[in-house]
């Protein structure tokens, strides 16, 4: 009885697959809420450097432009912070972005959303004043 037991191989792929399951649904997880993030911040790399080359060229100033890149993210919490720049030609400035990673971590309120929801993400933009 129990050599027919072990010998038996009905059912294996179904332990081996709900075994196994676990490990792939975190790897899927991973990878969206990275992805995320990652998009998040290349979409904040752009506003900074959209709001810098405002500044840069003259066609606002740092409040306007500020106000311009915050209306690019309706969501609270990101926190936009452009220098004025120096008033000669060739100064350079910056353009800097911040949110803390927990309010664009998609599964924030998950244990994986613990891994990704500590800390900052940032975007800083470095101009050189144009006019």
């Amino acid at each position: 009885m129990v050599k027919q037991f072990f010998k038996d191989k009905r059912g294996s792929a179904s332990v081996e697959f709900v075994l196994w399951l676990p490990i792939f649904v975190l790897i899927l997880v991973l990878v969206v809420n990275t992805s995320t993030v990652l998009h998040k911040q290349a979409k904040m790399y752009d506003a900074a450097r959209d709001g810098a080359r405002m500044v840069a060229t003259g066609a606002m100033d740092v409040a306007q432009a500020e106000l311009h890149v915050k209306a690019k993210f309706p969501q609270s919490g990101y926190i936009v912070d452009i220098n004025p720049p120096a008033p000669d030609v060739g100064d350079t400035f910056q353009s800097r972005i911040t949110v803390r990673a927990a309010d664009i971590v998609p599964l924030a309120g998950s244990a994986v959303g613990a891994l990704f929801g500590q800390g900052w993400v940032q975007a800083e933009v470095v101009m050189v004043r144009e006019n």
